[in-house]
Order: C-alpha cells, then sequence, then structure tokens
C-alpha cells in the first residue's frame, strides 16, 4: 500500500502530454514507476522490475476459447490502484462491438492498473478465481509509437492469453534485502564457449 498511489500517480502524469517514459516501451512504466522511489531514502525501496515481474504475484490467470481459469494469489480482497499488470500474446473483445478485439503483447505486454477493482467473487489466497470474476481494469499503458494513454479492459471478454497482476511491495520487508546483486558462482569468471 505504500507504492500504490505514487505509482499510480506516476504513470498517470504522463498521460496527455504526448511523451513518452523512458524509451517508450510498455516495460519502461512500470519499471521507471519502481525506481522512482530510489530518490526518497525515507520511503523503503519496492523489489525492482525483474524481466515481467514486479514484486509480489497476486494473481494469474489465462484464457483460450471462452474457457478462463485463474488463481488469487494475494493477501486482500482486491486488485489496487498502482498494481502492476503483464500480458501475454492475450485477446481482449470490445465491448458492445462485434468481432471487434485487442491484442495485449506480441509476445508480452505491461501496463499500471489505476484504479481499484473488486472482484465478483470474494478472493481467497490461492483460491480459483477467473479473470472475468475481476471485471474491468483500468489501466496506463505505453508501447512503441503510441505514448501514455488511459485504457480500460473488460476481462468478461478476456478470450486467449495470460495475465498477472503484481502488487510492489518493500524489499527488505518481502525478500529481507536492501538490494539485488548479481555476480557469477566463485570460479566461474563467465559463460564458456560451446
Amino acid at each position: 500500500m505504500v507504492y500504490g498511489e505514487t505509482i499510480a500517480l506516476f504513470a498517470e502524469s504522463f498521460v496527455g502530454t504526448g511523451q513518452y517514459c523512458a524509451r517508450g516501451e510498455c516495460w519502461d512504466l512500470a519499471n521507471e514507476a519502481l525506481k522512482y522511489f530510489d530518490d526518497y531514502d525515507y520511503i523503503p525501496k519496492p523489489v525492482p522490475s525483474v524481466s515481467r515481474t514486479h514484486g509480489h504475484l497476486i494473481f494469474e490467470g489465462r484464457a483460450y476459447g471462452g474457457w478462463m481459469q485463474g488463481r488469487w494469489r494475494g493477501g486482500d480482497d482486491r486488485v489496487r490502484r498502482g498494481d502492476i499488470v503483464e500480458w501475454r500474446r492475450a485477446r481482449v473483445g470490445i465491448s458492445g462491438a462485434q468481432r471487434s478485439y485487442t491484442t495485449l503483447g506480441d509476445p508480452d505486454h505491461t501496463a499500471i492498473i489505476i484504479r481499484d477493482t473488486v472482484p465478483s467473487v470474494s478472493p481467497q489466497d490461492g483460491a480459483t478465481l477467473r479473470p472475468g470474476d475481476l471485471g474491468v481494469l483500468a489501466v496506463v499503458e505505453q508501447s512503441q509509437g503510441r505514448p501514455p494513454e488511459r485504457r480500460d479492459y473488460n476481462l468478461n471478454f478476456f478470450e486467449k492469453g495470460e495475465i498477472w497482476i503484481y502488487r510492489p511491495v518493500g524489499m527488505q520487508s518481502y525478500l529481507g534485502l536492501s538490494a539485488i546483486t548479481t555476480a557469477p558462482p566463485l570460479g566461474l569468471q563467465g559463460l564458456l564457449a560451446l
């Protein structure tokens, strides 16, 4: 809860400006929002974006041909403002438009959630929860050739692909670390050529 409002405001600050965040890649918006906390030494640092993860996984789901499945992994009762959503090869139908849809991820796409969403089914940690039970996700997203904009995705029309939702959390409290560093194992100086 420490990070959500600031992350959402960070993303919203780009909407309508025509300016991209960092390189203009979708992932940059989440990564830069999490790095924004580096400027404030009185706020515990959040877990940084690592590949396609952005903190604690609270939901994962998938859909194929009208079939949906998912699992709630959070200890909360809702998706919150400032959570980060990842899509992989997802297709979401546009409500009211026949045979019209949006593709999210070729193969992957990242966005920041800007409105709390209470699932239609009360979520329990580890329990089954369909993506459609989440309802409408309001996000800010960007991609190459498209500066940050606000979009709504009704997951009742989630047709295919995968979705993960992450809750930004403090690195120290979550992982017991103050920083994430990488180093090769002792005695290994680099990758060996095959």
